[in-house]
């Protein structure tokens, strides 16, 4: 490998672990204003201009209905 590869690995993998631990210390800031029963926002632990991925509402199994004619 290259000098330049390695630093390059290097980099990548410090800003993993950078990433990593920001978010570990933001889960302990949730479990802390959990325990102390606070109201906590998404933007508040993930950072601002981060928003929730919306999710597609799951529908309760209908029972499936065969049509006949007469």
């Amino acid at each position: 490998m290259t000098d330049k590869q390695v630093a390059d690995m290097q980099a990548a993998s410090d800003a993993a672990q950078a990433a990593e631990t920001a978010r570990g210390e933001a889960r302990e800031r949730e479990a802390a204003a959990v325990d102390a029963g606070e109201e906590i926002s998404m933007e508040e632990v993930l950072g601002q201009g981060t928003h929730k991925k919306p999710v597609v509402a799951e529908e309760a199994e209908l029972p499936k209905v065969e049509s006949q004619t007469v």
